[in-house]
């Protein structure tokens, strides 16, 4: 048996599996510092973002009130009772606002007998004046027509008079038969001679007269010229006929209405949180005798700290946790934030008694939420980067 020389190779064993872990373990520090670096690097990232913030689910508050101080009558609805808009919660009494209305609606119809007795008024003030003119030119044009007629008497006595002087001459007429006829002569020239001085009077009555009439135009009507006064100023007392009664159909309309208020009714939807006041109390105008709350609310109130303003924008979408435990997520949207940096309530900051200012963000669950109404809720962005990685590891 011949035996041939040979050569043999150690097998090298750095990659052997085993050498590998122990290589591994033997490093634990480094990886604890790489887990480390990891971990800070995670921490940091959510530290410098915005990852939360606290809200709240708004609450729709109705305060029924009255509009009048009135005494408290009826209320027709109990704590947690549920109503809907235009149901009747409480009624007031009437009695003093029906006792001001008899006397609104007395004035009323005292304002209307004064329009009807200064209209009457008004036209016979016009009339006086009317006929003082008339009667001022009908004198004057009388006196004329006298003077004419009595004119024309005393000429034709003139003219007999010398006719029968002429037949005295003759002698065919005796001065007796003249002396008959001379004092009818005498006598009417006498009233001739004074109408002048009459009829001078009566015109000037006729221009004072017009004058009057021409001034009471001017201060009942603005286009007193060529236009009959008598139309104007009945014109502009049907038009002021026309405006007071307006006026008064208005103040009806007005107190019928008010008088409907005084029946109060649920202006939404919504259950009754608290009642104020009692039958018999004497409630003021405006104070609220019982008060509504929004059984659905539809918006979230979120608060945005100031020092992450730039963190937000409307549009974003905004994970919702109840502060209750509830591991169930709602999903809500960025409707609006405030335009202004105002304190936020105090359940906000987390230091107690130090103030906490920011921004208010309004939020809407678009595929609604069972919240209650002023609810604290925990709002939450959804995570980026690392934070989204681990939080689809986690899901998974």
């Amino acid at each position: 048996m011949t035996i041939k020389n040979q050569q043999f190779k150690r097998r090298a064993m750095w990659g052997h599996p085993r050498l590998v872990w122990r290589r591994i373990l033997g490093a634990w520090p480094l990886l604890l510092w790489a887990i480390a670096i990891l971990g800070a690097a995670f921490l940091y990232q959510g530290s410098t973002r915005l990852t939360g913030l606290m809200g709240a689910v708004e609450t729709v508050i109705e305060p029924v009130a009255p509009l009048e101080t009135a005494r408290l009558m009826t209320i027709n609805v109990e704590l947690g009772q549920r109503v809907k808009a235009g149901d009747v919660v409480a009624s007031m009494d009437t009695l003093l606002f029906d006792a001001d209305t008899a006397v609104d609606e007395a004035q009323l119809i005292e304002v209307e007998g004064t329009l009807q007795d200064y209209q009457q008024r008004v036209l016979e003030f016009v009339s006086s004046f009317e006929d003082a003119k008339n009667k001022a030119q009908f004198e004057t044009e009388t006196q004329v027509l006298s003077q004419k007629r009595d004119e024309s008497v005393l000429a034709v006595l003139r003219a007999e008079l010398g006719r029968l002087e002429e037949l005295k001459k003759k002698g065919l007429m005796s001065e007796q038969d003249l002396a008959s006829l001379r004092p009818d002569v005498a006598s009417l020239e006498q009233t001739v001679a004074s109408y002048p001085a009459l009829i001078d009077i009566h015109q000037r009555r006729l221009a004072n007269a017009t004058e009057d009439e021409t001034t009471m135009k001017k201060l009942l009507s603005e286009d007193a010229a060529g236009a009959d006064v008598r139309f104007d100023i009945l014109a502009t007392i049907r038009e002021m006929r026309k405006a007071t009664d307006a006026i008064i159909r208005t103040t009806r309309e007005q107190r019928k209405v008010l008088r409907e208020s005084y029946v109060l009714r649920a202006a939404r939807e919504g259950v009754v949180s608290q009642i104020f006041h009692q039958p018999g109390d004497v409630v003021p105008a405006g104070e609220p005798i019982l008060r509504l709350v929004g059984e659905h609310p539809e918006r979230i109130i979120g608060f945005l700290p100031e020092t992450h303003l730039g963190d937000l924008q409307i549009g974003d979408t905004i994970w919702v946790w109840r502060q209750t435990g509830s591991t169930m997520r709602l999903s809500a949207k960025v409707e609006s934030i405030a335009p202004e940096i105002d304190t936020l309530p105090g359940r906000v900051s987390p230091i107690r008694g130090e103030p906490l200012r920011g921004r208010r963000v309004v939020l809407t669950c678009p595929d609604g939420h069972d919240l209650i109404p002023g609810e604290t809720l925990r709002l939450q962005l959804p995570p980026q980067g690392w934070g989204a990685w681990l939080d689809g590891l986690l899901a998974f």
